[in-house]
């Protein structure tokens, strides 16, 4: 059940640092906000697992625990991920010119 849930929400959180980095807001979309989100999205979706499973309980302090190490590993997993490029940038007009000629 975790896994159904856990896969278009995280694709999400995922696409919002580099949504931003790419508007030029932060300075890296493999920094704290994607730690922050993607934390935040395990600990919000086993708590709603537990409040909804009459059959599971899981304790606020294991989920918490288990939100943080899997959010330390998305991290140092996507540390050497590629920046998207910036909107200003020739690699961002060079993308828009290719979907646009599509039309």
């Amino acid at each position: 059940m975790y896994v159904f849930l856990e896969i278009p929400l995280s694709l999400i959180t995922n696409a919002i640092p580099k949504a931003l980095r790419s508007v030029g807001i932060i300075q890296s979309s493999n920094g704290w906000l994607s730690f922050i989100l993607n934390t935040g999205l395990t600990f919000v979706l086993m708590e709603l697992l537990d409040t909804f499973m009459v059959n599971i309980e899981i304790a606020s302090q294991g989920s918490l625990i288990f939100a943080l190490i899997s959010g330390f590993f998305n991290w140092t997993l996507r540390e050497n991920d590629k920046e998207p490029p910036d909107i200003d940038s020739k690699d961002f007009k060079e993308i828009e010119n290719k979907f646009g000629s599509q039309k």
